[in-house]
């Protein structure tokens, strides 16, 4: 929330790269901004093989990376997030180059946004 007007919690407005509709019955964990969400999808890697018995179809979901600006409430500086998505187990990634620039891309920018 951009706006002037604040929540009983908040003691400043949020930064210019928030884009959470602030309200004050908030809960205490929702009390954060976040920015865009930014990602790379990884070629390289297995899919997470989803079935769906109602349909009684399946089929593949590539793993991603997320990368986002957070600030949460009463923390003194924003945090850059990031976690896989549709990962089965933890490990390394394999990604190609054009992946990895496009992870780095996202990564920078939510940097820069949290900096602003």
């Amino acid at each position: 929330m951009r706006g002037e007007d604040l929540q009983f919690w908040q003691t400043e407005p949020c930064p210019p790269w928030c884009r959470v509709e602030h309200c004050s019955t908030d809960d205490y964990e929702d009390r954060s901004c976040e920015g865009e969400t930014r990602g790379v999808t990884l070629s390289l890697e297995q899919a997470l093989y989803v079935e769906n018995r109602d349909r009684r179809d399946a089929y593949g979901v590539p793993l991603h990376f997320d990368v986002t600006a957070q600030h949460r409430y009463r923390e003194a500086e924003p945090l850059v997030l990031i976690w896989t998505v549709h990962a089965t187990e933890s490990g390394p990634r394999r990604l190609t180059v054009d992946e990895a620039e496009g992870f780095a891309n996202a990564i920078l920018d939510a940097v820069k946004e949290a900096r602003s």
